[in-house]
């Protein structure tokens, strides 16, 4: 299993994250978006893949004034994710990602999508719900029929970038199933 570094557990790193901001921490140590306007620090190429990708869920302020723990929720061929606790509470989510899962990665600050299929992601494919909190979703997406074969892992918010490019009731945030 893979385990997360002690900084993830700080509740200095949890006071300085938006709720509902996806970010990225990549093996060099940067965590991107930064808060800047140079687009190079909010896009990255696509062969950067990041080794951990986290979210604050909480806006409770209250919750980061103890020590954090973290505890392991879901664990799957693309690594582990933890869920972030202030004094009992979900503040937060990070994916530790396993080292050669992925391809490539599109990140951006309201969905990020861990490619691993090298042709294109064939005509058959789903998206299988992992993870499911109202403004925070995963899912794995590739072939219905073979849990054992390779698939993207595609990690998306209902922020206000999300709403402003695409309608977010395709990804499951919609009650019902009207359009």
């Amino acid at each position: 299993m893979l385990s997360l570094p002690a900084r993830f557990t700080d509740p200095g790193l949890w006071l300085g994250l938006q709720v509902d901001t996806i970010y990225s921490a990549y093996a060099d140590g940067e965590i991107h978006p930064r808060t800047t306007d140079r687009a190079d620090a909010v896009y990255q190429p696509s062969s950067m893949i990041p080794t951990f990708v986290f979210c604050r869920i909480s806006d409770s302020e209250k919750r980061l004034e103890q020590a954090l723990t973290s505890q392991a929720a879901l664990d799957g061929s693309w690594g582990v994710m933890h869920d972030i606790l202030g004094q009992g509470a979900k503040i937060g989510v990070v994916f530790a990602i396993k080292a050669g899962a992925f391809l490539s990665a599109h990140v951006l600050p309201d969905m990020v999508h861990l490619v691993c299929m090298v042709d294109d992601i064939p005509h058959d494919s789903i998206m299988k719900s992992l993870y499911d909190y109202k403004t925070f979703r995963a899912f794995r997406l590739g072939p219905m029929t073979d849990d054992a074969h390779p698939h993207d892992l595609l990690i998306t918010t209902k922020s206000r970038w999300f709403r402003n490019r695409n309608n977010p009731k395709f990804l499951g945030f919609s009650k019902d199933d009207k359009l």
